[in-house]
């Protein structure tokens, strides 16, 4: 027997019907996802804007409360901009971050729904799992990344196109609540990782005793 793997178990009618229900919430999320994506950018199309994730600092304008008081914004927050006083480039770029972030989530969704299967197939301390399960937690914290350098440089072409440049605390942001979470994620399969490497070496310590 090789090294690298351990025996396969025969999944039941049981786990077979609990694949074919991960695949299809996994198939379900996807489509919110997409859906979602379209719906947001079709506002954007139908009212002529972009949204881009800003920090306003002293630009920010006072909220004010039922209650009198002025509740300043503080940190990023995502603002609708007119594509009218927008570079061409400046969309671009905008409008590829939105993209890029939509494809990020069904591909981890996609790599997150084969792990699942090969768990419910009896494959859960292989040797293919482990470095599936690794390499998934660096891949999800890539793509988490990539949708950003668009974005970011969407976000400072967009100061500077509307003539915010001189205005304090305007800037881009960069690292947006949902990296965080993919960056917790991340570490999570880090550590299923490490335990399903510890469990394929004791279970072909096991066998090797048979």
């Amino acid at each position: 027997m090789s090294t690298s793997s351990v025996s396969v178990l025969r999944p039941t009618a049981k786990d077979r019907r609990d694949l074919w229900a991960s695949m299809a919430v996994f198939a379900g999320t996807a489509a919110v996802v997409v859906a979602d994506y379209v719906a947001t950018l079709s506002g954007q199309l139908s009212t002529a804007t972009v949204t881009a994730r800003m920090e306003l600092g002293e630009a920010a304008a006072p909220v004010p409360t039922p209650s009198g008081v002025q509740a300043a914004l503080d940190g990023a927050v995502t603002t609708s901009l007119p594509v009218a006083e927008l570079s061409p480039v400046t969309v671009a770029l905008l409008r590829t971050g939105d993209a890029a972030q939509t494809l990020s989530y069904l591909a981890v969704l996609g790599l997150l729904a084969l792990l699942v299967r090969r768990f419910v197939q009896g494959r859960m301390f292989d040797h293919g799992t482990y470095r599936l399960t690794y390499h998934l937690g660096w891949v999800a914290l890539t793509i988490a990344l990539v949708p950003m350098f668009p974005r970011i440089l969407g976000t400072n072409m967009a100061i500077r196109d509307l003539g915010l440049t001189h205005v304090p605390g305007v800037e881009g942001s960069w690292l947006g609540a949902e990296f965080w979470l993919v960056y917790a994620g991340a570490m999570v399969l880090s550590a299923v990782a490490i335990a399903i490497r510890v469990g394929n070496r004791m279970a072909r310590d096991q066998e090797g005793l048979v």
